[in-house]
């Protein structure tokens, strides 16, 4: 009901915690040093196919879209994910490409005639340092397959610490501590959830292992696997 939430999720940051931002619709998720972005995406996915809430996912990347498949599918019995094909209309895709979303330092810049959310947003986000490099390193690096991807993770590493830095001196940007009521707003619940570290480790690695079990029932039949055990 309402108006949809949009999770943000950051790579790296001084330690993994999510803010929700005052008056707007958004939860800021810094993965930290332990975790990537990729796998609070797929746990926040879990965690909204559990209260049956529909998820909307921004990404190109196939293996990514794979783990959200089977997050949002049934338990596993067996211990081996079955990733739903096209969501099971629990989950839908939206490309993240040039047509969909524009690059870092452009989706925030001022525009005219912005709300007070979009204007709260570029002013707590704003363009971190060498975000314009770093979508050019990107570009770059897709295009020509070259080696930098160490140089473009230090570039990362810069910008969410900066992201992380001035959203905890924030007035609008707050941690919420959980556990959540059970009427909590779904915002406010995913918050929470997020920042109970305990409970999200445990959905990553219960998760990741039964990833690694639809992997293995993928390239080795039934029988070498009863072998192997």
């Amino acid at each position: 009901p309402g108006r949809p939430a949009v999770v943000l999720a950051v790579d790296h940051g001084p330690q993994a915690c999510t803010y929700a931002l005052e008056g707007t619709r958004c939860l800021v998720c810094f993965a930290g040093p332990n975790m990537e972005a990729d796998d609070t995406i797929v746990c926040s996915t879990y965690f909204c196919a559990r209260r049956a809430e529909p998820v909307a996912l921004v990404s190109s990347d196939s293996n990514l879209r794979l783990r959200c498949a089977a997050a949002v599918a049934n338990p596993p019995k067996d211990g081996i994910a079955r990733p739903v094909k096209r969501g099971g209309g629990r989950l839908s895709y939206l490309p993240r490409d040039g047509a969909s979303l524009p690059a870092a330092g452009v989706l925030l810049a001022p525009r005219p005639g912005e709300g007070a959310e979009q204007q709260l947003l570029r002013d707590i986000v704003g363009p971190a340092p060498l975000s314009a490099k770093a979508s050019a390193a990107l570009r770059y690096s897709r295009r020509e397959r070259s080696g930098i991807k160490s140089e473009l993770t230090s570039m990362r590493v810069t910008q969410a610490e900066t992201l992380f830095h001035r959203l905890e001196q924030s007035r609008f940007a707050s941690l919420v501590a959980g556990p959540a009521p059970p009427d909590a707003e779904p915002l406010i619940a995913h918050a929470a959830w997020l920042n109970d570290l305990e409970a999200l480790e445990a959905t990553r690695r219960r998760l990741g292992a039964e990833m690694r079990g639809y992997w293995d029932a993928q390239v080795f039949p039934k029988s070498e696997r009863v072998e192997a055990e």
